[in-house]
């Protein structure tokens, strides 16, 4: 075997050992990811993981730190119970440069992806920007903007991911300057840099040659069935799917009008984020009745184009009875207890049932779900409030809408406190439970505690809940009061007091000086005592002295 031969396999061996050191890591740094995918641009955005505590615990965007990315990001960490760690990113305001692929352990092959929708504002900036307009089926040619004769490699990346090329059928090539994508589709529109990679060190970390090129693609939209049939007195969610690079913005149309000023009148339609974050991609009308039988407008546009489809409402009564007390009023869970949901086609009894969470089919893989075909019903045992949601099951043409949700609680809390004069005020509303997302209201003696003083701040928890959390700075003796905490949502509400006290910050030195005052006293009498006791003591040894001398006076004399 010559030396070359060998030098390959113990090459090969040790990338055999680190891809299976990577994938063990893997196994040991579980990583779940919660937050949007969209965020429109000036809004905030915060992701949030949950990872055991093997691997990194940091934030990376695209494998580059946060750290590095400067001060626009938010880092809050959390130990929890079971040894595991929960970490969130917050950003006050979403920008272009804040899209990527993140990362709350660099270890885990997970990630979580934010995708920016720009304003039209940055729509004209692009617009003196380099870009290409992708063409589906065809030939994408890229050449970096860089020196012919240049020593290091360029690679390429998307998104901020590194393009490899294609050993098989090969739709990628690099050669030299320039990045060739054959037959490209339209997952092919996004963000490519080409990069040189000197000394090893590869993208962010090398240096970045030429300028960023987006290649963009035409705002489209998923087109609407013609008529649209909405059960009387429940409420629709319309989702409008749109696709384009840049990400596209929607806007909606009733009978023509935009809806922003169609809900001036009516007030039960609104236009709202779809599960990813997507701003305003669903339409919502509460409460469908016959008077909505309405044209119903979506309309998208980015940077390289416009689309748009509509649909004809038709209101109908719905043929599906659920095992809801009140019809349309869903079903109260209790964490730990079993949740059983049930429908029956009364159009056709032995259709089928289809049931799904949210929109989404079922989670078949966890055993506490269960589907019973001969009674049309959803069991799940061992009820967690994840488990709440809106359960549709479906049958044939028909649809009905079981929300369930759950009460609210609040953790306990004492009943009062003491505060010394000057110093903070921290007033805690621990909401444990409630589904939807309860609202907290504070009052003050009965009164509306007023959130307006500069000297109160307010914090919002994990879960999202604002002022669950209330501090007062610099205590004043008028701070004395009784504040309540009162947690509501949709269904139930909850409410606990404290008595806060303000203590005088001299307090603690009043006892003392009394006791100095009282050993004081007590010294001026000892002294005046032993003064006194003194003084005839004295004035008697002189009467005896002077006795004593006219005796000795007497006798000389004899």
């Amino acid at each position: 075997m010559t030396f070359k031969q060998s030098f390959r396999i113990v090459n090969l061996h040790v990338i055999i050992f680190f891809i299976w050191s990577f994938r063990i890591c893997d196994c040991f740094t579980e990583v779940v990811y919660e937050g949007k995918k969209y965020v429109a641009e000036g809004s905030p955005f915060n992701i949030s993981c949950i990872k055991s505590s093997y691997g990194v615990p940091k934030w990376t965007r695209n494998g580059q730190s946060v750290d590095a990315l400067g001060p626009d990001y938010d880092v809050i960490e959390k130990d929890l119970p079971d040894d595991g760690v929960r970490m969130e990113l917050r950003v006050k305001m979403a920008l272009w440069k804040h899209r990527g692929h993140y990362k709350c352990d660099p270890m885990s092959q997970k990630s979580h992806d934010i995708e920016i929708v720009p304003s039209e504002e940055s729509d004209e900036q692009m617009q003196n920007q380099p870009r290409i307009q992708l063409r589906p089926h065809m030939t994408l040619k890229l050449v970096c903007e860089q020196e012919e004769n240049v020593v290091f490699p360029i690679n390429w990346y998307k998104d901020g991911s590194r393009l490899l090329e294609e050993k098989e059928n090969p739709r990628i090539r690099m050669h030299k300057r320039t990045l060739t994508i054959s037959k490209a589709t339209e997952a092919d529109a996004g963000e490519y840099t080409c990069v040189i990679e000197m000394a090893g060190l590869s993208y962010p970390f090398a240096d970045h040659l030429g300028s960023r090129i987006k290649v963009t693609y035409p705002a489209r939209v998923e087109k609407f069935s013609r008529q649209i049939r909405p059960i009387l007195n429940r409420n629709l969610s319309l989702e409008c799917e749109v696709q384009g690079f840049p990400v596209p913005r929607v806007s909606w149309f009733v009978d023509g009008f935009p809806i922003e000023e169609f809900r001036l009148n009516d007030s039960r339609y609104d236009a709202v984020d779809n599960l990813q974050g997507m701003p305003g991609s669903v339409l919502f009308i509460q409460d469908v009745d016959y008077k909505d039988n309405r044209q119903i407008t979506c309309t998208t546009v980015n940077i390289d184009g416009a689309d748009e489809t509509s649909a004809q409402l038709a209101v109908r009564e719905n043929a599906i009875i659920t095992n809801e007390e009140d019809q349309g009023e869903g079903v109260i869970l209790t964490p730990g207890h079993i949740l059983v949901l049930q429908c029956n086609n009364t159009d056709d009894p032995s259709a089928g049932i289809q049931w799904l969470k949210n929109g989404l089919p079922l989670n078949t893989s966890d055993g506490r779900i269960l589907e019973e075909i001969s009674n049309n019903s959803l069991v799940i045992k061992n009820t967690l409030e994840s488990d709440c949601g809106n359960y549709t099951c479906k049958s044939a043409n028909q649809e009905a809408i079981i929300p369930v949700r759950s009460i609210v609680k609040i953790a306990p809390v004492d009943s009062s406190r003491n505060v010394v004069q000057n110093q903070n005020i921290v007033l805690l509303c621990n909401v444990t439970q409630g589904t939807p997302l309860p609202t907290v209201q504070w009052r003050k003696d009965k009164e509306p505690l007023n959130m307006s003083d500069p000297r109160i701040t307010v914090k919002t928890d994990l879960r999202g809940v604002e002022a669950t959390e209330v501090i007062i700075s610099d205590a004043k003796f008028e701070d004395r009061a009784q504040y309540t905490c009162i947690v509501t949502n949709e269904i139930s509400s909850a409410n606990a007091t404290i008595l806060v006290r303000v203590k005088d910050k001299y307090a603690a030195l009043w006892p003392f000086l009394g006791i100095c005052a009282e050993v004081a006293v007590l010294c001026a009498i000892i002294f005046i005592y032993e003064k006194r006791r003194q003084k005839p003591d004295f004035d008697e040894s002189e009467t005896e002295h002077n006795t004593e001398n006219k005796k000795f006076v007497s006798l000389t004399k004899v």
